[in-house]
C-alpha cells in the first residue's frame, strides 16, 4: 500500500465506495438509492478506519520504524 504513493486515491476509490455501502447496509440505511449522507459516522460507530486512514496509518508506522532504526539498511 505504501508503494502506491500519491496515486492510491484513484486506485482505491471503488474500495472506499464498497466500504461505505457495507457500513450503510449494517445500519439498514439507504442502500438502493444514491446516498448523499456521509458514511463516516457509521464507520466510526463500527470502529472501522476508512481506506484513506488505513493508508495514513501505514505511512506513519513506516516513518516511526525509520526514525527508530527498525527498518532494513536499504531504507
Amino acid at each position: 500500500m505504501l508503494a502506491w504513493g500519491s496515486t492510491y486515491k484513484s486506485n482505491l476509490t471503488s474500495l472506499q465506495t464498497k466500504q461505505n455501502h457495507i457500513a450503510r447496509f449494517f445500519f439498514f440505511t439507504c442502500t438502493y438509492e444514491k446516498a448523499t449522507a456521509s458514511a463516516k459516522p457509521l464507520l466510526n460507530l463500527l470502529g472501522i478506519l476508512t481506506v484513506d486512514h488505513v493508508y495514513k496509518l501505514h505511512v506513519l508506522k513506516f516513518i516511526h520504524a525509520w526514525n527508530k532504526g527498525l527498518l532494513p539498511e536499504i531504507f
